[in-house]
C-alpha cells in the first residue's frame, strides 16, 4: 500500500520537474491540465483515510474518526483552524477517557 502511495508521490514530483522542460503546448492539454489539479487532492485523500480507517495491519473504527467528523463540521462552519483541533482532539480524547470508544 505505501509502495503505491510513494510511486504517485514520485510521479507527481516528476511530473512537476518534467513541467520545466516539456513545452508548454503540452502541458496547457486539457487532460493534463486536469490530471494535474486533482492528483494532490487525490493523494491527501488516500493519506488521510489511510490514517483514519487502518493500523498495521487491519481496518478499524474508533475514536479518529469521530474527531475527523467534528473537524469536518467545524471547517464547514468556517470555525478558525486553532478552534477546530483544539475542539476535535477534546472529543476524541473525552470519548476515549470514557471508554466510548478505543
Amino acid at each position: 500500500m505505501w509502495a503505491t502511495i510513494l510511486i504517485a508521490s514520485l510521479s507527481t514530483f516528476m511530473l512537476k520537474i518534467l513541467g520545466y522542460f516539456l513545452p508548454e503546448s503540452l502541458l496547457s492539454h486539457q487532460v493534463a491540465k486536469k490530471v494535474i489539479a486533482v492528483l494532490p487532492i487525490g493523494l491527501l485523500s488516500g493519506l488521510i483515510a489511510l490514517q483514519l480507517f487502518t493500523t498495521k495491519d487491519a481496518f478499524i473504527l474508533d475514536g479518529r474518526i469521530v474527531g475527523a467528523l467534528s473537524a469536518l463540521g467545524l471547517l464547514m462552519m468556517r470555525a478558525p483552524f486553532i478552534l477546530v483541533i483544539t475542539i476535535s482532539a477534546l472529543i476524541t480524547a473525552i470519548g476515549r477517557a470514557r471508554g466510548y470508544w478505543a
